[in-house]
């Protein structure tokens, strides 16, 4: 059996050198702090004095160090692991680091008749500690074959990317990618916040309704960067165009609309606090308020929403069907944020808006939340739930809601 060397035994480095331990592996260790390495001497490990002391003895060599610099000095160094280690040997670097200084470090490795491979790894530390770790490996299929048993103790997703190099600028693709994604999120946050105005009119087969210039300007104005004029959201979002045709078909197409789109207030949803506290948000709802109590009984508030998305479609790990023991607990959730619609507790109802984040996923939540904080105390009426089956495997849940004032004014 071959004798394992591990060096660097930090936050990542010591739980996959205890999971070497924990399944078998003799294992020699070293790392500047001794405290880590005195843990898994408990677990059975070897401590070497110090690199040149680990590299003589060993026939694999792991590393698991902070930079290039520190990685390049520990294996091509003066008492490094290639000056000290066997030939037939194999050197294996977690670390992520500058490929250049990996495609030198195999150069070197290759020279003194040691193997080399570069396996970076992927997830967080947690994942470590339970062996559950990622590996993007750059290597020939020989040294591959040789030290995947070994990472399969340490991890359960191992990628063999190529030669030397190759899984170190996979790692690097792989951070790219999750800092593009990160960003997008923050951006995504950051529009979830906002609200989507037009000054277009909407043509449908009945014919053109304008919207209300002034009103929308207000609102625009008031909203700041909570508030965009977005055109081509409006022009692919079913919801408003559908109400216009509803709208027409009631009053002809001279009726004046302002069609607004909430974004999902998302900071709110996923923390604490209400969406009024971004200062956009709140002047925009204020702005709405004095909207509200200014036209009175000139406006008509239309919701266009959906509630619940439940099943496969819509990210769950099973499927939905209408009637089945899931949806009818998906019917009582949405029930009571229904009931705390209809009695007009914009604060009550975000409350439970919140409570799981939201995994009901309604995308009507904000609108509704608008509607709320805007118009002040109303009572609502229920007039029809039901329940949908969008495809096989999912379930969107939608209902009719009339409001009226509390004093009694339809």
């Amino acid at each position: 059996m071959d004798l394992i060397g591990f060096i660097g035994l930090g936050k990542m480095g010591r739980p996959m050198a205890a999971n070497l331990c924990r399944k078998g592996s003799r294992l020699v260790v070293y790392d500047v702090s001794r405290e880590p390495a005195e843990q898994l001497a408990q677990l059975g490990a070897e401590v070497a004095r110090d690199v040149a002391d680990l590299a003589e003895r060993c026939d694999i060599v792991f590393t698991m160090l902070p930079d290039s610099p520190v990685v390049d000095d520990v294996v091509t160094g003066r008492d490094g692991v290639l000056a000290n280690m066997r030939p037939g040997g194999v050197v294996v670097d977690m670390s992520t680091i500058d490929p250049r200084v990996t495609d030198r470090l195999g150069a070197a490795a290759t020279a003194r008749g040691i193997g080399f491979a570069d396996a970076p790894v992927g997830r967080l530390a947690s994942h470590a500690e339970r062996g559950e770790s990622l590996f993007m490996v750059g290597a020939e299929d020989a040294v591959f074959a040789r030290i995947k048993p070994l990472l399969d103790a340490m991890g359960t997703t191992i990628y063999h990317c190529g030669g030397v190099g190759a899984g170190m600028r996979t790692k690097l693709i792989n951070n790219f990618l999750a800092i593009v994604s990160c960003q997008m999120n923050a951006e995504a946050i950051a529009l979830s916040q906002r609200f989507g105005l037009t000054r277009k009119a909407f043509l449908t087969p009945y014919g053109l309704t304008s919207v209300d210039l002034p009103l929308v300007e207000r609102l625009a104005e008031a909203g700041g960067e909570a508030a965009r004029l977005e055109d081509y959201c409006h022009s692919v979002e079913h919801s408003i165009e559908f109400q216009v045709l509803f709208l027409q078909h009631l009053y002809g197409s001279d009726v004046r609309i302002v069609p607004i789109l909430c974004g999902p207030f998302a900071r709110s949803t996923l923390g604490p606090g209400r969406p009024e506290d971004d200062d956009g948000v709140r002047r925009f709802l204020a702005t709405l308020g004095d909207l509200a109590a200014r036209e009175g009984g000139r406006l008509m508030w239309i919701l266009g929403v959906d509630m619940a998305h439940v099943g496969r479609r819509y990210g769950d790990g099973s499927s939905a069907r209408v009637g089945d023991a899931a949806m009818v607990r998906v019917e009582a959730r949405d029930r009571a944020r229904i009931d705390r619609i209809t009695e007009g507790s914009a604060a009550d109802f975000w409350a439970l808006v919140q409570h799981k984040r939201d995994d009901l996923r309604w995308c009507g939540a904000s609108p509704f939340y608008a509607f709320l904080h805007a118009v002040g105390p109303v009572r609502g009426d229920l007039r029809l739930y039901e329940q949908w089956n969008i495809d096989e495997q999912s379930v969107v849940s939608f209902a009719g809601l009339a409001f009226r004032e509390r004093a009694g004014r339809s």
